[in-house]
């Protein structure tokens, strides 16, 4: 599983289109946000025989969104993906390293936690430059910070370069192959799943909460169906909002079959004629020992039911 963060409109959902090999994710050059919320997306690489499944995150200092929509958003991330994550590629856009970027990789260094690099690959998008030159610039201060981060992390740097678009528009990424092949190389080379505080935190929430849905099940059928939907949360194969309409729709079933079952229940007991009960007709009641059960009657005959059940016992 691999994390796609950065700035919005620069390229995330490009990259990610190239790492499932086809166009799943909608994708602009132009300033502003296409991705508005998180989405998922997969795909299999032949040559190396595995399976990306790629996250393609809203950009972390989105214009349209407060920090605190933001943060949102990326508490979501961390409910989808519960288990952990393989890789955390961070989109630089343009090779250019500004403010913006270190505002960004300030956040994702608080969200994710100090430790986050070694899990990490900073990608330079639509750059001439090589990961080797980028490793030696010294000329951005800021960027030298973190590059030292990165180096003693053990984080790797890939490049991609700027795709030049043929005569109908479309863009050239068979020319980006190798970049592409590195890039994955460099996903597969990360070392165990990460997951950080925020990720434990909420995989403990997930975790009671799932317990508490089974707990308010009664019946196996019902069970058995919340099991599944729970397991589809925890696997990160379902979303939040998703799994609560489910789980509010089996609740829903169960209270309804276990009130029929009851009622069911009770109107057999009910029926049942024991020691000498008799039966008043078509839509009456049923007495026994002196107790009126109303089957069909209407409330309106329910005094003269009990008349005429005190009248059949002292005829017996």
């Amino acid at each position: 599983t691999v994390l796609l963060v950065g700035e919005t409109g620069e390229g995330k959902s490009f990259i990610g289109n190239l790492l499932v090999g086809r166009e799943a994710f909608k994708s602009s050059d132009q300033s502003g946000s296409v991705t508005q919320d998180c989405s998922k997306e997969s795909g299999t690489d032949a040559n190396l025989n595995v399976e990306f499944h790629v996250i393609d995150s809203v950009g972390l200092f989105d214009t349209a969104k407060s920090q605190t929509q933001v943060h949102e958003i990326m508490a979501g991330f961390a409910k989808l993906v519960v288990t952990g994550i393989n890789a955390i590629v961070v989109v630089i856009p343009g090779g250019r390293f500004t403010e913006d970027v270190v505002q960004v990789l300030d956040a994702v260094e608080g969200f994710f936690g100090e430790d986050v690099w070694a899990h990490s690959i900073v990608l330079y998008n639509k750059t001439r430059k090589t990961p080797e030159e980028i490793w030696l610039d010294v000329t951005v201060p800021s960027q030298v910070d973190f590059i030292e981060k990165w180096r003693t992390q053990k984080a790797a740097i890939c490049t991609i370069p700027r795709a030049v678009p043929d005569a109908n528009g479309e863009l050239r990424t068979q020319a980006l192959g190798p970049h592409v092949q590195a890039l994955k190389a460099a996903i597969v080379g990360r070392q165990g799943l990460y997951a950080p505080e925020a990720f434990e935190q909420v995989r403990r929430e997930t975790e009671l909460l799932v317990d508490k849905a089974i707990a308010r099940v009664q019946l196996e059928t019902w069970r058995q169906l919340m099991k599944e939907q729970n397991t589809l949360l925890l696997d990160g194969r379902l979303d939040r909002r998703t799994w609560e309409a489910e789980r509010d729709k089996i609740s829903a079933g169960d209270a309804t079959e276990v009130s029929k079952r009851e009622r069911l229940a009770a109107l057999t007991a009910a029926g049942a004629i024991v020691a000498g009960g008799a039966v008043l007709g078509a839509g009456a009641a049923a007495c026994v020992e002196g107790a009126c059960v109303r089957t069909a009657a209407a409330k309106g005959v329910e005094r003269g039911l009990w008349i005429a059940g005190a009248r059949l016992r002292e005829g017996l």
